[in-house]
């Protein structure tokens, strides 16, 4: 086990044995797996905690904690790729606000607004002169009983070695019940510099949710990559779960 691993596994073995103890929790929704960003707002007064490690070729880890501060309004705060020496866009310390715009109505889908600060990190620490600013809009739509679609539009500013940057990246996952407790996704994303529209990635992965109670979800994904400057093939596990009031 990697060092880098350990402070992940010990915060989660300390709290999981008392998130069971709720007797009356909101419906839960977690915001992994997958790319698409949720337009679900964490319900005020409850702590969501969102885990999970990617076996890739150098692998990565990441820890979010999400808390409602109003019926339409949260605040987020994650470490991510914190075990690469480079972290990539969205890596390393990264805070934010989830606000809820709209509600899902007819055909018009749930509309949520997250703004993020993101400052990766490297062999020297935190690169507080790269920050991130990242701006997403996150949808959702009910196609049936069993059967729904999330997608985001973001985009991206940032400085490398004083040169400005902005890209723009996209996913949109489709999602089904297998049963009350289980549930499978697709999804297809991307995005690349506004520059360079020759070098916009494209990935599709796909994975299945197992809602072990009503407030912990343990999830296992995959994908690959469709254009050959994305990401590599990976394996993805992960764990949500949200703590009672």
């Amino acid at each position: 086990m990697t060092r880098s691993l350990r402070p992940y596994l010990c915060l989660i073995i300390l709290i999981i044995p008392g998130v069971g103890l709720s007797q009356e929790i909101p419906d839960f929704n977690a915001g992994r797996p997958g790319a698409a960003e949720t337009s679900t707002i964490v319900p005020k007064g409850y702590y969501q905690v969102e885990t999970g490690w990617t076996l890739t070729n150098s692998g990565s880890g990441y820890l979010m904690v999400r808390t409602g501060l109003s019926n339409r309004m949260e605040c987020r705060f994650s470490f991510n790729d914190l075990s690469f020496e480079q972290s990539p866009l969205l890596g390393g310390l990264m805070g934010g606000i989830l606000y809820q715009l709209t509600e899902e109505s007819g055909r018009r889908p749930k509309t949520s607004l997250l703004f993020t600060l993101s400052i990766p990190n490297s062999d020297d620490g935190m690169v507080v002169d790269e920050t991130q600013y990242n701006l997403i809009v996150p949808f959702s739509s009910t196609i049936s009983d069993h059967v729904s679609l999330g997608w985001h539009l973001s985009a991206s500013y940032f400085q490398i070695g004083g040169e400005a940057q902005m890209d723009l990246a996209y996913a949109a996952a489709l999602g089904c019940d297998l049963a009350e407790k289980i549930g499978v996704f697709i999804e297809v994303y991307g995005g690349g510099p506004t520059d360079k529209l020759s070098e916009v990635s494209h990935s599709l992965d796909g994975g299945i949710t197992y809602q072990i109670l009503d407030n912990i979800q343990i999830d296992i994904n995959g994908g690959f990559s469709l254009s050959n400057n994305s990401n590599d093939t990976f394996l993805d596990f992960g764990v949500a779960f949200r703590l009672p009031r």
